[in-house]
């Protein structure tokens, strides 16, 4: 007896004859009468998980799979295009002298089990009312392109932007105002940076944006402008909210023996000691009524600084 919601893929190898359950077919969301083939549950699989699928197959008729063997596969449903994750479970069962006599596999809709662990997953990644990552999604996110930027020999930029006068909005308009205002800013910096920026919510009033291949002769500007962006004020509830934020940040040199960067909202020096750091701009706002400014910190070794 079959358990509910498990299908069954059955294969005899001696007359090269196949069988699928009605469980399997309706997981497909094809007609009970459809004939079971190779092709057409290849042309349920996404076209990004076919070649896992015929590396599996090939494998259990070498005999290179072992006998146990398993995968998960994404599918479309042949009636509704809806994609479903499936995991299959299989055995190998040989005849005398390692011939292959039959294939056996289960296969079980984990959809909604996969949702779930995503939805966790992003719940510990992710800030729950800005939905940009969080403090520990985004330094292990810096200390990759820090990586990166070493082993290429190029620059990394790290900018932090804190949100001005949430305080004050806070306590003047209410906490609902103060979300309203993160998830304003976070929503322009997102729009602003687009895929050029990795952006995260440190806490609090917090922001940071990751630029690789960034240098400090553009970096200045392009803060400028990310500031200018976010500064036009929005309504909430009747009320005009101020939407503004002072920026600071640093450019790692991979060529650097000494370098300073910027590590959740502290300075972490990783350079010998006796470096000091180089303001490398200070720009007042465009706002001449708001005396934001943006400045760029670095170390460098005396080579570069030399240069």
């Amino acid at each position: 007896m079959v358990a509910a919601g498990l299908g069954i893929w059955d294969y005899n190898a001696s007359d090269d004859q196949r069988e699928w359950s009605e469980e399997f077919k309706a997981m497909l969301g094809l007609p009970i009468n459809t004939a079971p083939s190779i092709d057409i549950a290849l042309s349920c699989v996404v076209p990004d998980d076919q070649p896992k699928l015929l590396a599996l197959i090939g494998a259990v008729r070498a005999g290179h799979s072992g006998h146990r063997f398993e995968t998960m596969v994404r599918i479309r449903r042949a009636d509704t295009g809806a994609e479903r994750w499936m995991k299959t479970a299989g055995w190998r069962i040989e005849a005398p002298l390692d011939r292959l006599h039959r294939v056996l596999v289960t296969v079980r809709d984990v959809t909604e089990e996969r949702n779930v662990r995503d939805r966790i997953r992003w719940t510990a990644d992710h800030d729950g009312m800005t939905r940009l990552p969080n403090r520990t999604a985004f330094v292990g996110r810096l200390d990759s392109a820090i990586a990166t930027a070493a082993r290429d020999r190029t620059h990394v930029a790290l900018v932090l932007f804190d949100v001005d006068h949430l305080k004050e909005t806070n306590d003047t308009i209410g906490h609902d105002a103060g979300d309203v205002l993160l998830q304003t800013l976070a929503d322009r910096l997102t729009n602003f940076f687009g895929k050029r920026g990795a952006i995260g919510r440190l806490g609090g009033d917090e922001f940071a944006v990751i630029l690789e291949r960034a240098g400090e002769d553009t970096l200045v500007l392009e803060v400028q402008a990310a500031l200018d962006a976010l500064q036009e004020p929005f309504t909430y509830e009747g009320r005009i909210v101020d939407c503004q934020a002072t920026a600071g940040g640093s450019v790692f040199r991979a060529w650097c023996e000494r370098r300073r960067i910027v590590r959740g909202c502290r300075h972490r020096t990783v350079c010998g000691e006796g470096a000091q750091p180089r303001r490398v701009s200070a720009l007042p706002s465009s706002d001449a009524r708001r005396p934001t400014k943006t400045i760029l910190h670095d170390q460098r070794c005396p080579r570069c600084r030399s240069g």
